[in-house]
């Protein structure tokens, strides 16, 4: 299958499950491919090695874990905690063909493992993603954050607690949402 192919029969999939356990919001159904799928891969403009260890935490759908397995990125855990996403992201993982580990876990309970790069879209405030990827960084990764249009408010509640570096990059799928690139992150 080429990966056009792929990301088709992912598509076919997510709105063949979702009727089933909620993985999507049913109103974007109908523009999976930009709300979705053009949305989770414009991460790859950050990801310029295909074989760094990424985690996507809270992947749910796979959103964008599975899509950056389809790109070619060899080393992907997805985290969810979910029992009934977890059965739908290994029939994705199988009808794919796609090499990637699935993790169904609590983000809190993974111990003794580090990550290049975190990805998280849709998942947890700003401060709680920070407190959730501290244990899983190495001291020179990155966190790319798929963030809304209150970014800056959650931006502006961690700064008491946390030293980091941030490059603040706008969606290209509109809406207002920003991609936060965030590198040497530690506790103050």
């Amino acid at each position: 299958m080429t990966e056009s192919e792929k990301i088709a029969a992912y598509c076919e999939l997510l709105i063949k499950w979702n009727a089933k356990i909620n993985l999507i919001g049913r109103a974007t159904v109908t523009d999976i491919m930009e709300r979705h799928v053009h949305d989770c891969l414009q991460l790859s403009e950050y990801l310029p090695d295909k074989e760094a260890k990424i985690v996507d935490l809270g992947t749910g759908a796979g959103l964008p874990g599975i899509l950056l397995a389809i790109k070619g990125y060899k080393n992907i855990t997805l985290i969810e905690s979910d029992q009934k996403k977890c059965v739908f992201l290994r029939e994705a993982r199988r009808a794919l063909n796609l090499e990637c580990e699935i993790l169904e876990a609590r983000i809190e309970d993974i111990d003794n493992r580090k990550f290049d790069i975190i990805v998280s879209r849709a998942m947890a405030s700003f401060m709680d993603l920070l407190n959730l990827s501290e244990p899983l960084l190495f001291k020179d990764s990155k966190c790319l954050f798929m963030k809304g249009q209150s970014y800056q408010d959650e931006i502006d509640q961690v700064s008491k607690s946390w030293n980091y570096v941030i490059k603040i990059n706008s969606s290209k799928t509109g809406c207002g949402g920003v991609i936060l690139e965030v590198q040497n992150i530690s506790r103050i």
